[in-house]
């Protein structure tokens, strides 16, 4: 929190494989960087590294203070929900590149909402996330409903 304190102009930070780093960095990292337009808090070793620590909280706090992100990486950030995706998608409309690896409470939802919210992505990775929830019916979260959304925003 110490960067972004001190970098007030600060446009890009990557803090992958950063395993301490919590909510309370990132909240403040969206306070005091308002011209944040690329973050990175992925973790790659989704056994032995995921990221825990990194809640809704701190990502609905970047969508609303951050509002020019183009490039959000979330990979085994095992906290994240529908609920601070569907923020980004109302709040960063100029998002060009979402990574949602292994964010296994992301469904449908979200999906739907960054497609209707975000007319500018280019890329989105939704590689293993949502694959570990089922319905009471065994059925997959992410729906070709979902699909067809994204595809046609797009």
């Amino acid at each position: 929190s110490k960067v972004a304190e001190e970098c007030p102009k600060l446009k890009t930070l990557n803090l992958s494989e950063c395993f301490s780093i919590t909510d309370i960095s990132i909240l403040r990292i969206a306070e005091c960087c308002p011209l944040l337009q690329s973050l990175n808090v992925c973790a790659t070793n989704y056994d032995e590294k995921a990221n825990f620590e990194i809640t809704d909280c701190s990502i609905i706090r970047i969508a609303e203070k951050c509002s020019n992100l183009h490039n959000l990486d979330l990979s085994n950030c095992l906290n994240i929900t529908d609920k601070s995706i569907i923020r980004l998608s109302e709040c960063c409309p100029s998002l060009h590149i979402l990574n949602l690896e292994d964010c296994p409470d992301i469904t449908s939802k979200s999906i739907i909402k960054i497609a209707g919210g975000c007319a500018d992505l280019h890329a989105l990775n939704i590689g293993r996330s949502g694959q570990l929830n089922y319905d009471s019916n065994s059925t997959m979260f992410f729906s070709d409903v979902a699909l067809q959304r994204l595809v046609e925003g797009c």
